[in-house]
């Protein structure tokens, strides 16, 4: 897990298949590229960065809370921002 390393920036291969819980939590990623070959991302995968944009390829199942962020954040309006660019919704149902 790379958990509060100040990461700024990644780039995922095209052979990533899962990305784990909490694996990119409390980081400092703004725009992130979700390769097609991702099939799930787990909880709090990207929880607490300062996410703009997310680029989704494929249609990867979701845990409920992988893009999750504080309280604090929906209040400011910072939650507001352009995930899931080809994913066509916030959330897959569950």
């Amino acid at each position: 897990s790379f958990y509060d390393k100040g990461i700024t920036n990644v780039q995922f291969p095209n052979t990533l298949k899962y990305i784990e819980r909490a694996a990119f939590n409390a980081n400092n990623l703004s725009n992130i590229i979700i390769p097609s070959s991702v099939t799930y991302i787990d909880s709090f995968a990207f929880a607490y960065n300062p996410l703009i944009e997310v680029d989704v390829k494929g249609k990867p199942y979701l845990d409920r809370d992988s893009f999750y962020m504080n309280a604090e954040d929906y209040a400011n309006g910072i939650y507001n921002f352009k995930l899931f660019k080809n994913y066509g919704w916030f959330y897959p149902s569950w």
